[in-house]
Formats: structure tokens, sequence, C-alpha cells
């Protein structure tokens, strides 16, 4: 009979041999910027307007991860002319997206002070179910960390915890790590 410790035992194996295989080939992970790419074109070829949003922010995501950042500006044009032909132009997801996108686009343009501009803009939405129960995207914030910006993602936090009420204080963890000089490990929050 499996006890408990001994089913943990088990899925700890498991999940370290999967973490050690795509340690030793990353391009099979599902988080591969090439797979989410993938993933998101495979998506858009079928979608319809209102089901575009999500994978035109993944497409635009993973392009800019992959630099191919022409192609990044493309999707995320497409995202904003989408979101507003579908009205969803002034939704707070679409909005913090579209934020921390051009955020990215402007850091790897060497456009510092527009990427910290685009960072509390995506911080200032309204919230929304999505924004306030899986939390906001910290990829930029990540990226504006490993250069330095440690006041402007505090801001950032500031400005989020408006609208996430997150229950394991997540916000409070990782604002104490940034302002001791310490990178978050933002989990999930890179991919949302």
């Amino acid at each position: 009979m499996l006890t408990q410790r001994m089913f943990l035992m088990l899925l700890l194996l498991i999940c370290s041999g999967v973490s050690a295989q795509a340690q030793r080939e990353p391009e099979i992970s599902p988080l591969h910027p090439k797979n989410r790419l993938a993933k998101a074109l495979e998506e858009l070829r079928t979608a319809e307007d209102q089901w575009r949003l999500s994978p035109l922010r993944q497409a635009a995501m993973a392009s800019i991860d992959l630099e191919q950042l022409e192609q990044a500006q493309k999707y995320t044009d497409d995202l904003e002319e989408t979101a507003n032909r579908v009205e969803f132009g002034h939704n707070a997801d679409v909005v913090h997206w579209l934020n921390i996108l051009r955020g990215r686009l402007a850091l790897r343009q060497d456009k510092l002070e527009e990427a910290r501009k685009y960072l509390l803009k995506a911080g200032e939405v309204k919230g929304s179910p999505v924004l306030g129960s899986f939390g906001p995207n910290m990829k930029l914030a990540k990226e504006l960390l490993e250069k330095n910006e440690r006041e402007v993602v505090l801001q950032y936090f500031a400005l989020c915890a408006k609208f996430w009420m997150h229950e394991d204080d997540t916000l409070k963890q990782w604002t104490q790590e940034v302002s001791e000089g310490k990178m978050p490990n933002f989990g999930g929050n890179l991919y949302y």
C-alpha cells in the first residue's frame, strides 16, 4: 500500500527527473519561448476576434523573449487593435498587458525611462477578476530589477497591492526581498 510519505517521495523523484530533463533540453519545456509562441500561433489560426487577445499577448511575450522585436511589436499592435474592435480596449487585463509589452519593448530599445513609465501604467489599472486572483505580470519588473531599478519596481508593487489582495502576502514578501537587494522568485507571474 502506498503511504502518503511514499507518494510524496515518488512525486518528488518524478518532478526532479522532469526538471533535470528540462535543464538538459530546455526547448522541450512548454514554458520555452519557442513552444509558447508555437502554441499561441496555433490558437490564433482559428480564433475569432474576442478569443485572439490571450494568444496575441502570449505571442508578443514569447517573441520578445526570443528577441524577435519587430514581430513582437506587430503582435502588440494587433492586440491593441483587436481589443478596441471587440470593445475590450479599456479592459484592465488588456491595458495591463499592453503596458507590460510596450515597456519590455522600450527596454530592448534602451529607453529605460519609457520602460519605467509603462511599468507604472501597468500597475495603475483598476483591477479585474483575473488580475485580482492570478495577480499582475512581473516580467517587466524582473527585467527592470536586473538593471537595478528597484525603486520603480517597489512603486509598481504598491500600485498592484490595490487590486491584488493575495492571501499569502506575496507582494509583501517580494517588497521585502527587493528592498534587501534580492531578486524575488516571481513564479507563474512571469507568464500570466
